[in-house]
């Protein structure tokens, strides 16, 4: 928008022009005056629908509500505060409801011709509001069919869409002044319908509108509408819908037509935002709230019923839903405080710009390439760098793009890759750069006096030596300890072997781990070899001063082996890092508020069965003091532990077997009840529900629910994940299969690897405490026979680092970046 620049397909140009405007005002930067842009177009969509249910019903109080219920949805609201063009969707969207229904009452020609320009400008900004002109026609004829025939009425309305086209000269105009991202040949007829008409993405639409999968998709738009606005909200505004459909038939088909037009489209294309294409539906779901719920006031009106009974009841429904939409809505505004400081996509592009050798490229996704352009073109920085977007090719595997791509950039310059991809190992070296990762071919010689470093100079097994590290304590994402880069320069290695870096405490107990296995061609290919590792916070590690250590093992017939360092032990120290206190309580899934005397609060409960012959129970505390604390299994002590003094904590505990009844036990602290009257000594804790998880990957989310059944050549496998904090990287949820001799491989109908909720839920878009439902379908190899292994593996799609699994019992196992599910096997 600052610079007058084409948007990729379908161009945008209503959203780029508006966007200029908002650049002129006097406050912040561009990109905060375009962020502000949504934030301006969000509410005034919210100022509309209040307006659109205030006419229809009356009420403003039914207004109110359905606003409520759209702004906290945590997909308007994400999209409400980014510069993100769905925000103008949604004000267009109940802008377009708001003219038809307005034409519905007055029949005015002014009001059709106002229906037709707003529908044109929502084809000129986004072609999926196209799709909306089935309810739209099917509405207008049912209003007045014989207006549609009246010749000079239908001409002010094809006046009227023919001018809100105008918008689309934009492209051409600019496309000839080769504005910036211009693609080319937009001043042809086929070039600009190429691009305006998106026909690059024709493959993905209704991708998945066939028996196969469909059902599979449907239960996903169930689970996005239920994480959108709960059940009890999401059920009142069906409900409503279904009344407003009996009592106001043509009202009815509008609204819920809207809906189901926009959410069969957008469930069935193939795009990793689902969620946010849906935008149309969710407007429509609040109007037919906020309508729905007052037409029934105004059928019992008509009947013999006293009128002091119906407003009473009126109130206390309005009331109800408006409850259920705040409390929608205040359980998501923890994560946007959060994000609303997030500036991590402003200090990723910075570092990576500076970082980066003169003259150098950067190939990006998508994801990346934007804010790098913005900080070069916009705010002038780092001029010389050339960005280059990887775009896929048709069918062509990603991997072999970005290899193709790679192998074009090395042969010009110095080369630095947002994404890592598994065919790199072959032939490049891939050195850590501000989040990125700098190329360094195979065969060229690496001095580390070019480097920031820590000498080490430390020998593992005569084979590998530490030649140096780098451990980095500040910019870290949320549930991170510390970013440690070791330097290895290998020596006559005949065998695999991987590296780890441990956070212990003075007693040597191990709080945090991090891994990295390399082949021994790895080992062999440079003569300097960089590992990049991240230590997470485990949930209960109590706050304190920690060792960071780092060392090399090996599997060996007899198990796991450690390399003697010449430095005395099996490992070197790296140094010490200071971990914190909690900030908040955390998200739990058996939410408590106990209360103990002196002040200590019990906030929730998890219980984990990840492991056959073990429960671990995770309690989470408010206002500990050092307490003692037991637990009880059928009045037998099973477990027992001492809190640590910190405003919030958790602890944990690891009981051989899974209890009746588990009881718990504050010493010197009894249980208070009402009034705050002491009951008793011990609290019975929430019973487990059966395959109840809660292992936690990387302090980004949990894995709470997982299970796998065997259908014949097919093979599902039903996870749920559980967001711990508002999440601002993209991951990749992995399953995989294998027994004796076979193992299962993606051939295009199996989802081994991908975006979470068959790629309609990216991570990207979760907040704190949401719950999302993973399901993956597996197309078993014909050899497939016997036992089988299937783990769970969430990776960084970008970087493909794993997030580490932070349970110390699993990582002894060997699962310490996938997990091993033990679910339910059918035939």
């Amino acid at each position: 928008a600052p610079t007058h620049g084409i948007a990729h397909p379908p161009g945008y140009p209503l959203y780029t022009l508006l966007g200029w405007l908002f650049t002129l005002l006097p406050m912040g930067d561009a990109a905060y005056r375009v962020n502000f842009m949504s934030a301006v177009f969000a509410a005034l969509a919210l100022a509309l629908v209040v307006r659109t249910v205030r006419t229809l019903t009356g009420s403003t109080s039914a207004g109110l509500v359905a606003a409520v219920m759209l702004g906290g949805a945590p997909t308007f609201w994400a999209q409400a505060t980014t510069a993100n063009i769905r925000s103008l969707v949604a004000l267009l969207t109940v802008a377009l409801l708001g003219a038809l229904l307005r034409y519905e009452r007055t029949w005015a020609p002014r009001d059709l011709a106002l229906v037709a320009f707003v529908f044109g400008l929502g084809m000129t900004h986004h072609g999926s509001l196209a799709f909306l002109a089935l309810p739209a026609a099917l509405f207008l004829l049912v209003t007045g069919p014989r207006r549609l025939a009246d010749a000079r009425l239908m001409a002010q309305a094809v006046g009227a869409f023919a001018a809100s086209l105008l918008v689309l000269l934009y492209l051409p105009v600019r496309g000839a002044m080769d504005a910036p991202l211009n693609p080319g040949g937009l001043t042809t007829v086929e070039g600009f319908l190429r691009h305006v008409l998106a026909r690059g993405f024709e493959g993905d639409m209704f991708y998945f509108a066939n028996p196969a999968v469909l059902p599979d998709r449907l239960a996903v738009l169930v689970e996005i509408l239920r994480l959108q606005f709960g059940w009890l909200l999401l059920g009142a505004a069906l409900v409503a819908g279904l009344w407003l459909a009996w009592q106001q038939p043509r009202r009815g088909l509008l609204l819920a037509g809207t809906f189901l037009v926009n959410a069969f489209v957008a469930i069935t294309y193939r795009a990793p935002q689902t969620v946010e294409y849906l935008m149309p539906a969710y407007v429509a779901l609040a109007l037919m709230l906020g309508h729905g719920f007052i037409e029934p006031q105004v059928a019992l009106r008509n009947s013999m019923l006293p009128l002091r009974p119906l407003r009473f009841f009126q109130s206390v429904l309005l009331a109800s839903l408006m409850f259920l939409a705040l409390q929608n809505a205040w359980s998501n505004l923890p994560s946007y405080r959060v994000l609303s400081r997030d500036w991590s996509t402003r200090q990723y592009g910075e570092m990576l710009l500076w970082a980066a050798p003169a003259n150098a490229t950067i190939l990006a996704n998508w994801h990346y390439a934007t804010p790098l352009w913005y900080l070069q073109r916009v705010e002038g920085l780092r001029p010389d760098v050339r960005v280059s977007y990887v775009a896929p090719r048709g069918t062509e595997p990603i991997g072999q793009t970005w290899r193709q791509r790679t192998d074009e950039a090395v042969a010009a310059g110095p080369t630095i890759v947002t994404n890592r991809v598994n065919n790199f190992a072959a032939a490049y070296q891939l050195e850590p750069l501000a989040g990125a990762y700098r190329i360094v071919a195979g065969s060229e010689t690496r001095f580390l006096a070019d480097k920031e470093f820590f000498p080490a100079n430390v020998l593992f097994g005569d084979r590998l030596r530490l030649a140096g590290y780098r451990v980095d304590l500040a910019g870290l994402q949320s549930g991170e300890i510390a970013r440690v880069t070791l330097f290895w320069q290998p020596d006559s290695v005949e065998q695999d072997y991987a590296v780890f870096v441990h956070l212990v405490d003075r007693a040597g107990v191990v709080w945090g781990q991090a891994d990295r296995h390399h082949t021994r061609a790895e080992w062999k290919a440079t003569p300097l070899l960089i590992d990049y590792l991240a230590i997470h916070r485990r949930p209960h590690i109590p706050p304190g001063r920690y060792t960071l250590v780092a060392g090399v093992y090996f599997w060996s017939g007899s198990g796991l082996e450690r390399l003697p360092s010449s430095a005395g032990g099996d490992s070197v120290r790296l140094g010490e890092v200071e971990v914190g206190l909690l900030a908040e309580s955390p998200v739990v899934q058996h939410p408590l508020h106990q209360l103990f005397e002196g002040g200590l609060t019990l906030t929730g409960i998890d219980y984990d069965t990840s492991l056959p012959d073990r429960l671990r129970v995770y309690l989470h505390w408010e206002s500990a003091t050092g307490e003692a604390v037991r637990l009880f299994a059928d009045n037998s002590l099973v477990a027992e532990g001492k809190l640590p003094g910190a405003p919030f904590a958790t602890t944990a505990y690891d009981l051989p077997a899974v209890p009746e009844q588990l009881e718990l036990e504050v010493m010197a602290a009894p249980v208070l009840g009402p009034w705050r009257m002491p009951v008793g000594p011990r609290i019975g804790l929430p019973a487990l529900a059966p395959g109840e998880r809660f292992l936690v990957f990387g302090g980004e989310m949990a894995l709470v629910r997982a299970d796998w059944r065997r259908d014949g050549a097919d093979l599902e496998a039903d996870l749920e994940f559980l967001a711990l904090q508002p999440l601002t990287r993209d991951y990749t949820v992995s399953v995989q299969v294998e027994g004796a001799g076979w193992r299962a491989q993606d051939d295009g109908s199996s989802n081994l690897d991908g975006t979470p909720a068959l790629g309609a839920i990216p991570t990207l878009k979760w907040v704190r405490g949401m719950r999302v439902r993973d399901r993956h379908r597996l197309r078993l190899p014909q050899s497939a026979s016997g036992s089988m292994r299937v783990t769970v593996t969430v990776y960084d799609a970008f970087t493909l680092d794993p997030l580490p699994v932070l349970d110390e019992g699993l990582v002894k196992l060997g699962q310490g970046n996938s997990v091993e599910l033990k679910g339910t096997q059918g035939n």
